[in-house]
């Protein structure tokens, strides 16, 4: 079966040179090895021929016709570029106009009334006056055997302590010498654990406040007795002493010598009782009192 020829009418021209065929021809003028093997073959150009073979660049040319693109504004080079102004980018706004001021005039104040001022005579203050005021602390009276704090210490000058000397004897001014000592020596006579030289302190300034003693700036831990009473001894009646004189009241008696009838009337109920100690005879005696108390 025979294949129908080509159309020539429908192909390329015949004289037109082929595109393919350029470029194959300027690739061998491009590489020296293969001109030999060019010239060789029967499609190769005559000798004769000394018009020069289209480039490469005129080939694409063809093939890939330029086209131009316009270039954006924002891609623009700065120096082809004109920058905006600023009263294309900032409009210009028109202020409202301002009032014009307007002044206010205030009235001064009124000025003080003129005082004349009568002189007054300069009075020096009496130093008494001005003497800090010593409140008495709130510690309550003196007692009767408060001041043993100060007969302690008068012991202790009249033998000659070195830990508290006559500063002056005929003004009953002394000082402390040794304060440590002081205390350890009140806290062996009081038999007071827990006495320290500031609590002996405290009752120095409830005698202060109460214008018994006076405290010596001048001089270091001195100290000025004001009243030569404080240094009396008084001799504190005894315990048993104190009961017996409690009892010995007409109104104890009296009730002593009832209780004494009541208790041999117990006796003589509870014969049996006789046996017990006094003490669990006593207890009995007050447990059976109360008991009649409540039938009555």
């Amino acid at each position: 079966m025979a294949t129908k020829a080509p159309d020539s009418s429908t192909g390329p021209s015949s004289d037109a040179p082929s595109l393919f065929s350029t470029f194959l021809a300027d690739l061998s003028i491009a590489d020296p090895s293969s001109a030999s093997s060019a010239s060789s073959t029967p499609d190769s150009p005559s000798s004769g021929d000394t018009s020069p073979a289209p480039s490469i660049a005129s080939a694409l040319a063809d093939l890939f016709p330029a086209t131009v693109v316009p270039t954006p504004a924002i891609l623009a080079p700065i120096a082809d570029s004109v920058a905006p102004a600023p009263a294309d980018l900032f409009p210009a706004t028109v202020a409202p106009a301002l009032p014009p001021p307007v002044d206010v005039a205030f009235a001064p104040p009124p000025l003080p009334p003129v005082v004349d001022l009568v002189p007054v005579d300069f009075v020096p203050a009496d130093p008494a006056d001005l003497a800090p005021a010593i409140p008495a602390p709130a510690l309550g009276p003196i007692r009767g055997n408060a001041f043993r704090v100060l007969r302690f210490f008068k012991g202790l000058l009249d033998q000659s302590s070195d830990v508290v000397a006559w500063v002056d004897k005929q003004n009953s001014m002394f000082q402390f010498r040794n304060t440590k000592k002081v205390a350890e020596l009140y806290k062996e006579h009081t038999k007071n654990k827990k006495c320290t030289f500031d609590s002996m302190m405290r009752n120095f300034r409830l005698y202060r406040a109460n214008g018994f003693i006076k405290k010596i700036d001048e001089i270091r831990c001195c100290w000025q007795v004001l009243d030569n009473s404080v240094w009396a001894t008084t001799v504190e009646p005894a315990e048993q002493d104190q009961l017996l004189a409690f009892l010995m009241q007409p109104s104890m008696l009296e009730q002593m010598a009832m209780a004494m009838q009541e208790f041999q009337q117990f006796e003589q109920e509870y014969p049996m009782l006789n046996i017990l100690p006094l003490e669990d005879k006593i207890r009995l005696f007050y447990e059976w009192k109360v008991k009649m108390q409540n039938t009555e």
